[in-house]
């Protein structure tokens, strides 16, 4: 029982160790616009913007025809 008290007795140091130890200070954020952090991400981000839009011209022309087909026509059964 006491090796039990004994490992509990040293996390419970530890952790009160850990805690009075002062958090280091916060790194300044800087603010970037879109374009500089596609220029920061270097080549590879051509090929993603354009997958990007193919994607979105997909979603929509998708979305558009899905849409139409969908409509009800009231003189199919008549």
């Amino acid at each position: 029982m006491s090796l039990v008290q004994d490992t509990a007795r040293v996390a419970v140091d530890s952790f009160n160790q850990a805690a009075q130890q002062p958090l280091p200070a916060a790194a300044p954020t800087e603010n970037m616009s879109l374009i500089d952090m596609m220029i920061k991400g270097g080549w590879i981000m051509v090929p993603i913007l354009l997958l990007f839009c193919i994607g979105l011209v997909i979603f929509f022309e998708r979305y558009l025809t899905i849409r139409r087909a969908a409509k009800y026509d009231n003189s199919l059964m008549s």
